[in-house]
């Protein structure tokens, strides 16, 4: 097993770590090199994606605190918050 490949072998809960590290990394880059666009076509597609993207780090919060205090169902390996 290389290292190049021990990704594969990690459990879930580190995998969604490093996936969510990874992430706030990407943001922070966006952040510094963000710059105003010039067209409102530009402007809607600047506020589309960031919407779209405060809407799943939502999701994340809302699923990752009911997992942390216990309020949610599972169904096989799915997680779902109630």
């Amino acid at each position: 097993m290389g290292f190049e490949r021990s990704w594969q072998y990690e459990d879930a809960q580190a995998r969604a770590l490093r996936r969510m590290a990874a992430c706030a990394y990407t943001a922070n880059a966006v952040v510094s090199d963000l710059a105003a666009p010039k067209s409102i076509e530009d402007k809607a597609d600047l506020l589309v994606a960031a919407e779209e993207l405060y809407a799943e780090a939502e999701r994340l919060v809302v699923l990752a605190r009911a997992i942390a205090w216990g309020d949610v169902k599972t169904d096989g390996q799915e997680v779902q918050a109630e």
